[in-house]
């Protein structure tokens, strides 16, 4: 048995080098360049760099771009930034590790640093003028995040939704698309599939609380402090997201199962994934030999530095003892832990790239959606701590699919680390798993850049294809869900019951009067109206 597990492991893994995609365009030229503005959240690193990567296969192709929000790291003859903040300064202050656990926390602070954004962004005349162009775009491609302070922009424009994170059920409800609960879970619980009865009904309550938070907590406090005191006139982002031509979701089937969409939303998870790249010199030098290497990275957003003390010594304590290397995203100040010569302090990682080298046996992550594409696509299992988020659901996923283990930061010790990393490493099945589903994923007719920049170019085309609207959107949700019809038949049985059972003490002879009496006839009249 072990023989035979072991010859479908080499063969999975020839399997996955064999189809990796290359992330290139191959479509026909297109015939018109367009004026795309892409909207995307500065504060957030990970969702600028997967958005502008369309932005720039957009730009190859001739199409000019103009970008709010993005960093100025890629620079391209085509592409314009017209209004870059940074918040670099407002990200450092926030400790992410005090709200692992703590989801108000994180609403607090997300709800918070997206209104001071939007706040500075209207206050500056560099970003108004934008505003006082926008007619000048054939299309708007916007962050989902973003779109929260962006209703004014959006008003009257045609417009895409790039969903950075996994399916948001309530986005997807707006544009026509409502999922139960009881088959798809909100994108912040990490209840997984097949759901027993309390899991469903926890699930129902988990999504109700999700719609009242991102609609009312989120959105309120952005469109009321924000853009109704600047933009009376303008309707709320709410409903302005229900116009939206395309959404483009960073999802896939073989990593987060069978999403039912609609053809208006496009699966492009894995924008971000490419053949390996030699490793620099220095990183090289430190991981080859015959050591395992572990990879431990939470990101660009979550900085490690911010981890409390004890968990930090928790880290080192474990790692010093262990006979692998491990690679860490970490800015080590002057003179801290310099006794430890199996870990390797990195203040910038080429992740993908350490991630794809043969050495490379675990990835301890946050268990972001980018980060978890990149170690199934490259075959790595996972040590997942989420922070928060939509790092819950993930996890769990990982968990609950055999891709690796989930620990928690409130019930972290030095032996339930050392332990999950030993099953890992020393436990082959974890490593099966992940290169079943790295070879599902690499399977692909093309490449998800590719797949992006012909849905936008469709949409531009069509000037906003309206076409693929769904017929949802006529409808209300008590249309939708039956709830008038149902209201009429409740009530017709409710007063055929009234008539039939009326009388306390209920028998057939005076149910068979009622309905003679109800109807307005009897045998005997029926008889003489024959004769």
């Amino acid at each position: 048995m072990v023989v035979v597990n072991l010859i479908l492991t080499v063969i999975v893994m020839m399997a996955t080098q064999i189809q990796g995609y290359v992330q290139q365009v191959n479509l026909p030229p297109s015939e018109e360049s367009y004026k795309i503005l892409f909207m995307v959240p500065g504060n957030f690193p990970s969702h600028v760099k997967i958005i502008l990567t369309v932005a720039t296969a957009l730009a190859d192709r001739g199409h000019q771009i103009s970008v709010i929000g993005g960093s100025l790291a890629t620079q391209h003859p085509n592409i314009t930034y017209l209004y870059n903040p940074d918040f670099s300064e407002a990200i450092k202050k926030y400790k992410y590790f005090d709200t692992a656990g703590d989801g108000w926390k994180h609403i607090e602070h997300t709800r918070n640093l997206i209104a001071s954004a939007f706040e500075s962004a209207y206050a500056s005349e560099e970003f108004m003028d934008v505003y006082r162009r926008r007619k000048e775009f054939d299309l708007m491609v916007v962050d989902h995040l973003a779109l929260i302070g962006l209703a004014p922009f959006l008003h009257e424009s045609p417009f895409i939704i790039y969903c950075t994170t996994m399916l948001n059920p309530l986005q997807s409800a707006n544009i026509g698309n409502i999922h139960s609960p009881a088959v798809l879970s909100s994108s912040v619980t990490d209840y997984r599939q097949p759901y027993s009865a309390l899991d469903r009904l926890r699930n129902l309550f988990a999504t109700l609380a999700f719609a009242v938070i991102w609609s009312i907590i989120l959105r309120s406090k952005v469109d009321s402090e924000v853009i109704s005191k600047r933009f009376p006139d303008v309707p709320s982002s709410y409903e302005l997201e229900k116009n939206a031509s395309l959404t483009l979701i960073n999802t896939h089937f073989s990593l987060d199962g069978p999403i039912p969409l609609l053809p208006n939303q496009v699966m492009v998870a894995g924008m971000l994934l490419r053949p390996e790249r030699p490793l620099p010199e220095k990183i090289d030098s430190f991981v080859r030999g015959n050591a395992s290497t572990i990879l431990f990275s939470t990101g660009t957003f979550i900085r490690l530095n911010t981890m409390p003390k004890k968990l930090k010594e928790m880290f080192f304590s474990v790692f010093s003892k262990l006979p692998y290397k491990i690679v860490m995203k970490y800015h080590a100040e002057p003179g801290e832990f310099t006794n430890v010569t199996n870990i390797h302090f990195l203040d910038w990682i080429p992740q993908s790239d350490i991630l794809a080298h043969a050495n490379t046996k675990l990835f301890i992550s946050h268990c972001g959606v980018n980060g978890v594409q990149e170690a199934v696509y490259y075959g790595v299992p996972m040590i997942c701590i989420p922070v928060q988020g939509d790092h819950h659901k993930m996890a769990e996923m990982v968990h609950h699919r055999g891709l690796g283990i989930r620990l928690e930061w409130k019930k972290f010790s030095e032996e339930i680390l050392n332990q999950s990393i030993h099953e890992i490493i020393t436990n082959t099945s974890y490593r099966d798993k992940v290169h079943e589903v790295s070879l599902m994923w690499r399977d692909q007719m093309e490449s998800p850049l590719q797949r992006a920049v012909y849905w936008v170019e469709y949409v531009a085309r069509f000037r906003g294809a309206p076409h693929l609207r769904s017929p949802a959107m006529d409808l209300s949700l008590i249309q939708i869900f039956y709830l008038d019809l149902l209201l009429v038949i409740h009530l017709f049985m409710y007063v055929t019951y009234r008539i039939v059972f009326r009388r306390p003490s209920f028998h057939f002879s005076s149910m068979y009067r009622n309905l003679k009496r109800f109807f307005g006839f009897s045998q005997e009249g029926a008889r003489l109206k024959i004769e």
